[in-house]
């Protein structure tokens, strides 16, 4: 499982708390770095690092972040491009009415 926009990483930690196999990426350094100490794997970066991940994942969630994103087309075809067959994609969008 993904978590894109992952902040430090509780969601990841949870997932791999219950044996998931869970990963973050996480636009901040500082956050993912913090998440990384921790031992959590989460990469710094943003769509483009979403892009390198073809069929990868069976879920991805994403919470208070999709909102922010300014090329959001570009963000939903790498969700989709990297969920495998059957994937699961879970977003939370608080501002419904953020650009």
């Amino acid at each position: 499982m993904l978590d894109y926009g992952c902040g430090s990483g509780g969601s990841v930690g949870f997932a791999k708390y219950l044996s998931w196999d869970a990963e973050g990426i996480e636009f901040s350094q500082f956050a993912a770095q913090v998440g990384q100490e921790s031992g959590l794997s989460i990469t710094c970066g943003s769509i483009e690092e979403l892009e390198k991940r073809s069929n990868r994942y069976d879920h991805i969630m994403s919470s208070h972040c999709v909102e922010h994103v300014p090329e959001v087309e570009r963000l939903f075809k790498a969700f989709y491009r990297s969920l495998k067959k059957g994937g699961t994609l879970a977003i939370d969008i608080p501002n419904g009415s953020s650009l």
